[in-house]
């Protein structure tokens, strides 16, 4: 998107953002999350930065930057005639598949079927609150894959064949 100051409405997401991942390429913007206890959280998303969360389970609201904001945006050529230079916001937003007829910001009410919604979405929103979220960096998933592969080339040559070769 083109970057420019705004606030999107404050909202609770529809049933497809019970579990949701959001992965800042370029530009910066603010998520602000409001809890029970009337405490607001602020996050600052900038380039690298990744969540990922129950957001149908807490109100939350996003605040974008208009391009006077000192931010990594993405630049390009305009299309067509237009030669100006493009500055874009990039992010994204990965929603689980579980109800995702349910992407609506302003639901008139629950996913269906209700019952269910309430019992998985209470169980991902404890699990998401508690168990650390842990991405490791890529030099410690190709050490993995290359321990594994040491290891399966060692003890059962049939495993070893189905794995895929990589060259250094």
């Amino acid at each position: 998107m083109l970057p420019g100051a705004r606030f999107d409405p404050k909202h609770i997401d529809g049933g497809a953002s019970l579990l949701h991942l959001g992965l800042t390429i370029f530009g910066s913007r603010l998520l602000h999350i409001w809890l029970n206890e009337n405490r607001t959280l602020v996050f600052e998303q900038h380039p690298g930065s990744i969540y990922i969360g129950n957001m149908c389970a807490a109100e939350h609201q996003v605040e974008h930057f208009d391009d006077t904001r000192k931010q990594d945006l993405f630049h390009a050529a305009g299309a067509g005639s237009d030669s100006e230079q493009k500055a874009y916001q990039i992010a994204l937003m990965l929603r689980s598949d579980v109800f995702r007829w349910s992407r609506a910001r302003k639901l008139k009410g629950k996913p269906t079927p209700v019952d269910m919604f309430d019992l998985i979405n209470k169980t991902v929103a404890k699990h998401v609150s508690t168990v650390a979220f842990v991405i490791p960096d890529f030099a410690t998933v190709v050490g993995k894959y290359d321990e594994e592969e040491r290891a399966g080339s060692t003890s059962d040559s049939e495993s070893a064949r189905k794995r895929p070769k990589h060259s250094d």
